[in-house]
């Protein structure tokens, strides 16, 4: 047996995968669809009796995996149309990886905290155990790839590594994360989670696939196409990994409506537009990077490759209710491992920086006056946002 299928659910690997009205493609000449128990009429959004809404028509069942999306996924991540599976967002992914691989209360998964806490929090849901090996915290979050191997040894399917990582923005460099996938070769999948990649700018490691069957690499278009609403996200996996998470997906986990809007979305047009947004993203990270660093209420400014920067306050929960009252929403991150100063904040548009750096600005446990020399400066072009008095 594969060394793929050997990390998989046995009950798994034993399901038959549900067939859909729509997985058969040999839909070719077909215009009378009553095989699916839909409504016939559409719905009342669409207007008119005629059923005859594009390609997509809301009252028919969508394609689980369209042909045409895997093929245009495929062309933009540079792989093929068999190691790609399209879900509900990269958080389905995880919960899906989790699902088919561990056997609850016999299998473990592997997290680096501070991290993204979807990966433990679908490891408990689905009954596997967590086993947690610290970033290194006084060495920039650099991955403990030694500790991990020693945590893997046994018992462990899975291994989430997010590169670049939420919530400290940084970086896990290539050849940890193949490290990992060559040492626990047909031992545990190693999944390296690359949702705010785009912002880094470096390159994928969704093209090693091929070397390494155990490596799973997921990507998203909430963050820089501007699509979190539609939830998409993309698995990039050895072929055999993909037909088992297909086992355990959603029937219809694409709505016709998304699908609209990723056609567009990854048109010639659609990258080139997020392209140019992914630039705005960079220069104001860079202003906001600058500008944090000079203001008298914050410590400290980590360095970010993401589209969030991380930075230390002396009271975090206070200065975070303050910007609320402000009207600027933040998160606290002073509860996770190693991050008890932290606060994140999104890069918004100028005029949303502006306001949050003002309110940062005005922020004083100590109700001391701060002068305004420490005020930063708008980004060329930006809407100045006023203090309320």
């Amino acid at each position: 047996m594969n060394e793929v299928l050997r990390l998989a659910r046995p009950d798994i690997l034993a399901l038959e995968t549900y067939v859909t009205g729509r997985d058969d493609a040999d839909v070719a000449g077909v215009s009378v669809y009553l095989d699916a128990n839909e409504s016939p009429y559409p719905p009342f959004a669409h207007g008119g009796e005629s059923g005859d809404d594009g390609p997509w028509p809301s009252n028919r069942y969508p394609e689980p995996q369209p042909a045409w999306l895997l093929e245009r996924f495929a062309s933009h991540y540079e792989t093929s149309p068999a190691r790609l599976l399209v879900s509900r967002g990269a958080e389905e992914a995880i919960s899906l990886l989790v699902r088919a691989f561990c056997e609850a209360r016999v299998d473990h998964v592997v997290v680096n905290p501070p991290t993204f806490g979807m990966y433990e929090v679908a490891a408990r849901i689905h009954g596997a155990g967590v086993r947690a090996v610290p970033l290194l915290t006084g060495d920039g979050f650099r991955l403990d790839v030694d500790g991990i191997l020693d945590a893997a040894s046994s018992g462990v399917k899975l291994v989430f590594v997010c590169t670049p990582n939420n919530p400290t923005g940084t970086p896990v460099p290539g050849e940890d994360v193949m490290r990992l996938a060559e040492a626990l070769r047909g031992k545990a999948l190693v999944v390296a989670d690359e949702t705010y990649l785009e912002f880094h700018g470096a390159a994928s490691l969704g093209g090693l696939v091929g070397r390494r069957p155990n490596l799973v690499v997921l990507r998203t278009l909430s963050k820089a196409y501007g699509l979190a609403g539609e939830r998409c996200g993309v698995t990039i996996a050895h072929p055999q990994v993909i037909a088992v998470l297909r086992k355990v997906l959603a029937p219809y986990p694409l709505t016709q409506s998304s699908l609209r809007v990723l056609s567009r979305a990854l048109s010639p047009e659609g990258i080139t537009h997020a392209h140019e947004n992914i630039l705005r993203v960079r220069a104001e990270r860079t202003r906001m990077e600058a500008a944090l660093a000079r203001t008298p209420a914050v410590l400290r400014v980590h360095p970010s490759v993401t589209n969030f920067v991380l930075f230390e306050t002396r009271d975090p929960t206070l200065l975070v209710k303050h910007l609320h009252a402000a009207g600027v929403k933040v998160r606290d991150r002073s509860d996770q491992p190693g991050l008890d100063r932290c606060v994140r904040v999104t890069i918004g548009t100028p005029a949303e920086n502006n306001a949050m750096l003002a309110a940062v600005h005005r922020f004083s446990p100590t109700g001391e006056h701060i002068s305004s020399a420490a005020r930063p400066e708008p980004a060329a072009g930006a809407i100045s946002v006023r203090d309320p008095h």
